[in-house]
């Protein structure tokens, strides 16, 4: 899983800039800031899986749950383009490089992460 999160960083970070100022507008300040600084923030706090699993049935992979526990970390924005339209703007990328994406935003306690949908 390390040696997948270092791949993934080193990709990223080649793209340059990675967010859009639209992804902050309703996240805690404190972590705004620091992934403006930082690519990967280390987590102080292990996310409790269990209303998951109570919800949808089933555990998910270790590796998942120790990744989703180990780092929050901003959304890559990017999108593969099936059709080679040549999108601009959101979807310019040629591929997306976006793991997961959780990131906490305001009124959000550490577990929600697990139910954010589209991302």
């Amino acid at each position: 899983m390390k040696e997948a999160l270092m791949n993934y960083k080193q990709k990223t970070l080649k793209r340059g800039q990675f967010w859009l100022p639209d992804d902050f507008s309703d996240v805690i300040p404190e972590m705004a800031e620091e992934f403006k600084r930082k690519f990967l923030i280390p987590r102080t706090t292990n996310t409790d899986f269990s209303p998951f699993r109570d919800r949808f049935g089933y555990e998910l992979p270790d590796e998942i749950k120790e990744y989703m526990s180990l780092y929050w970390h901003p959304c890559v924005d990017g999108a593969y383009d099936c059709m080679q339209q040549n999108e601009k703007g959101y979807y310019k990328f040629d591929d997306s490089i976006v793991l997961f994406s959780v990131m906490k935003n305001n009124n959000e306690s550490d577990d929600d992460v697990l139910f954010i949908s589209m991302g």
